[in-house]
């Protein structure tokens, strides 16, 4: 992820992951940008993702207006 944010010039703060496990997870919050979880549901994870700044459904269930609203927090 620091990779990505570097050639896009982007800075942590101003960068939003949605992820799906927990190893994703915990990369992206490594980052230091905000994370949102999706989590697979084929896996059956009973992680609770502590830091993530908002834990979804479903893909569905996020729009840019609401992106938007996380990064300018």
């Amino acid at each position: 992820f620091l990779i990505t944010m570097k050639k896009m010039n982007a800075s942590p703060s101003e960068t939003v992951i949605i992820e799906d496990s927990v190893g994703g997870y915990k990369a992206a919050v490594s980052s230091g940008a905000i994370c949102v979880i999706c989590p697979d549901k084929t896996v059956g994870c009973n992680y609770n993702f502590p830091q993530a700044k908002k834990i979804i459904s479903s893909l569905r269930d996020i729009n840019s207006e609401e992106i938007m609203n996380l990064i300018n927090k």
